[in-house]
């Protein structure tokens, strides 16, 4: 099969432990972008107006001058917004807003510290005509039990709301072992 004209989603993950040693690294495919995203696409692509609906689950009119205040650029400390982490199972489904059950920011058994989620330059690569670019987000597990990943989203900022564009439910859990960091990726890869 040809990779000619493909957009492609993976999520990478890299665990360390507490003397910075990766113990545990991963690479899945990823295919779980919600109906906020493609609305996103069609505002910034037309220039007009759609109605997305936001973490709270309110309809909220986006008109493109409202994405020059649009980030996913989540500060540390912020777990509103940005490369987020949970243990919802359900089923990732288009219509979804949020995620199930968000891993809340903290030191406290159950919680991660939420990190600054950044952004990675675009990379071109012309002899394998491939573009990327990444988002990232680092995880620590300053509690004293195991916490378990089961979801991974991206929720962006527009203005005062916030508003899921990707939610993958994992086959399974990936545990953060208490002391250890996790770095969470969302690739976006494009073949031309």
């Amino acid at each position: 099969m040809s990779l000619k004209g493909k957009v492609e989603t993976l999520l990478e993950y890299e665990i360390r432990d507490k003397e910075g040693r990766i113990i545990k690294k991963g690479k899945i495919k990823a295919k779980s972008w919600v109906t906020n995203f493609a609305r996103l696409n069609f505002i910034l692509l037309t220039g007009g107006s759609d109605n997305l609906v936001n973490t709270g689950g309110s309809t909220v009119g986006i008109t493109v001058s409202d994405l020059a205040n649009c980030s996913c650029l989540a500060p540390e400390g912020d777990d509103s917004y940005g490369v987020k982490v949970g243990t919802g199972t359900s089923e990732a489904l288009p219509g979804n807003y949020n995620l199930e059950s968000p891993i809340a920011h903290g030191s406290a058994d159950g919680q991660l510290y939420h990190y600054a989620t950044e952004g990675v330059a675009v990379e071109v690569d012309v002899g394998t005509k491939t573009t990327t670019f990444k988002l990232t987000r680092d995880f620590k597990n300053n509690g004293s039990v195991d916490v378990n990943i089961q979801e991974v989203g991206l929720i962006c900022k527009i203005g005062a709301n916030y508003f899921l564009l990707f939610r993958h439910v994992l086959a399974s859990a990936v545990t953060v072992p208490a002391g250890a960091t996790i770095t969470w990726r969302i690739v976006f890869k494009i073949v031309t």
